[in-house]
């Protein structure tokens, strides 16, 4: 999951929101849209680079009827700054020292035979977006996956 949680980090910095839309739940994504339009609002961006993987375990695992969630803590050291995108100061943080964090994250996938690919409501053939709407009837569609969807990132402390 290190690999799924650097490329999520790595689609938060660079505004990625089809990739961040493909790899987390709904309510995760709909939380980073907010707090990404809140930085492009300030003229800011958040610089994550250099991960390095300390150590992790698996700390739960319930399967229930339909999801299988998958809690995670995972010790990773990186350089973690804010820029302002115009002239590229840095507001907070450092590109000199890297900041060592304790996450506990909770990763999900469905256990469903089959994925729907229709919309529940119109009937109408769902396109793989980041939106998770149905462009013709706009309903909203609760994302399922056979792939691991990062539902939950906590962070337990800076080490």
């Amino acid at each position: 999951r290190f690999k799924d949680y650097v490329d999520i980090q790595n689609a938060w910095m660079e505004f990625d929101y089809d990739v961040l839309g493909n790899k987390t739940t709904n309510e995760l994504y709909n939380q980073y849209l907010m707090q990404l339009e809140t930085l492009k609002a300030k003229g800011q961006k958040n610089v994550m680079n250099s991960f390095t993987y300390v150590k992790g375990k698996v700390t739960n695992i319930e399967k229930t009827d339909n999801q299988l969630p998958v809690t995670v803590e995972i010790v990773t050291r990186f350089y973690d700054y804010i820029v302002n995108q115009e002239n590229g100061l840095i507001l907070r943080g450092s590109d000199k020292k890297k900041v060592t964090l304790h996450y506990q994250m909770t990763f999900v996938r469905s256990t469903k035979k089959s994925i729907a690919t229709n919309c529940p409501n119109c009937g109408a053939k769902l396109k793989k977006t980041s939106t998770n709407v149905c462009e013709f009837c706009k309903t909203t569609i609760t994302k399922e996956s056979k792939e691991w969807l990062l539902a939950e990132k906590k962070s337990i402390r800076q080490l």
